[in-house]
């Protein structure tokens, strides 16, 4: 398996030229000499002109996202080994929130209490694999603000291509973990810590959620495409993922008042079940 987002990646782009003309292939060459000499600018407004003329060629387009990446300062030969992310546990053992004490209550079962319990839980547990993947990655590289925003630019191109090439699935999931990294770094999904998760907005709450649940399964997705012998388990760790996303949100969606913050909404939930002391400080 070593070096093999560089193999998919390759053989992706390779596969694209069985169709195209010689000169076009030339220029190809002439704008790789120019992002391997950082005249990006230049090897830019070349594939522009392509695209231009052909809107669908994923090549070109893939090209395009690949020069913001080597702006961010991230190149092929930083590419690191993606197997092991096949390797979830399957319930992850990283804490994210502290609910010992919550969950000694013995809450009836229709309770708002334990139904706020349980999108705690759920909510720990989609956090906890966040942690988890950002861990095994170590290697990632965490990019600048900078840098981010160029990922941010890469990535949109490559949502252009709406069913890529195995390979270039792949190399648009080892970008998404490098902004994944960035993202989860700053609190762009989720935060935890000095109260900031009970501090946030139920609305904001809900649409963080939906963001993170749209970008982890997406991410999952193109990794797997590299992986096509794990493939199964792959599915099983996406089925998972979005069942316990899914399963937090159904609290968020209950919340009457999204403009109050979740130490509010929480705090009435348990004062309606009579179960005073518990302090939100997550």
């Amino acid at each position: 398996m070593k070096n093999v987002v560089l193999f998919l990646f390759c053989l992706a782009l390779l596969s694209c030229v069985r169709h195209e003309k010689p000169n076009l292939e030339d220029r190809y060459q002439v704008i790789q000499s120019k992002i391997d000499q950082k005249e990006y600018d230049q090897a830019e407004s070349e594939l522009v002109s392509i695209l231009e003329k052909d809107p669908q060629n994923e090549r070109a387009r893939m090209i395009l996202a690949s020069v913001s990446v080597h702006r961010a300062g991230i190149t092929l030969k930083d590419y690191f080994l993606l197997e092991s992310l096949s390797h979830l546990e399957d319930d992850p053992s990283i804490e994210v929130l502290k609910l010992n004490e919550l969950e000694k209550l013995k809450l009836p079962t229709d309770t708002g209490s334990q139904k706020a319990l349980e999108f705690l839980k759920q909510i720990s547990h989609v956090a906890g694999r966040a942690v988890e993947i950002s861990n095994k990655f170590e290697q990632v590289t965490l990019v600048s603000e900078d840098g981010a925003n160029q990922l941010y630019q890469a990535l949109n191109e490559m949502e252009k291509i709406k069913t890529p090439q195995s390979g270039n699935a792949l190399y648009r999931g080892v970008i998404k973990l490098f902004y994944f990294k960035y993202l989860w770094e700053n609190g762009k999904f989720l935060k935890f810590g000095n109260r900031q998760f009970c501090l946030e907005k139920i609305n904001s709450l809900s649409v963080r959620l939906e963001g993170f649940h749209r970008f982890t399964l997406g991410m999952v997705r193109d990794v797997s495409q590299g992986f096509p012998k794990s493939q199964s388990e792959f599915e099983t760790q996406i089925q998972n993922l979005d069942r316990g996303f899914l399963d937090a949100r159904k609290f968020l969606v209950q919340v009457k008042d999204a403009t109050r913050n979740f130490q509010e909404t929480l705090q009435d939930t348990l004062l309606k079940d009579q179960l005073d002391g518990w302090k939100c400080e997550f």
